[in-house]
C-alpha cells in the first residue's frame, strides 16, 4: 500500500484502474506468471514502469495484491 500511495501522476492512474478493474473481473490474467514458495501462481501485470503482483482467491471470489514494484527494464 505504500508503494501505491507514493505513486504520482499516469503511474497511479495507470495502477488504479487496473486495481479497479479486478473487481467486476477478479480472475484477469498479468502478462507473466511465478509460482511462490507454496506453489500458487502469482500474476504478474506490467504497468507502465511497475508490475503488480496478484493473485485470483477462487473460492471466496477475491483477488489479493501481494506486491507493486518497479519493473524491469529490458
Amino acid at each position: 500500500m505504500e508503494t501505491l500511495r507514493r505513486l504520482r501522476g499516469p503511474d497511479r492512474v495507470l495502477v488504479g484502474r487496473f486495481i479497479e478493474s479486478l473487481g467486476p473481473d477478479p480472475f484477469q490474467e498479468g502478462d507473466y506468471k511465478e509460482k511462490d514458495p507454496s506453489g500458487r501462481y502469482i500474476e504478474i501485470k506490467i504497468l507502465g514502469r511497475h508490475a503488480l503482483f496478484f493473485w485470483a482467491d477462487h473460492p471466496v471470489s477475491e483477488v489479493k495484491v501481494v506486491g507493486l514494484g518497479k519493473a524491469d527494464k529490458p
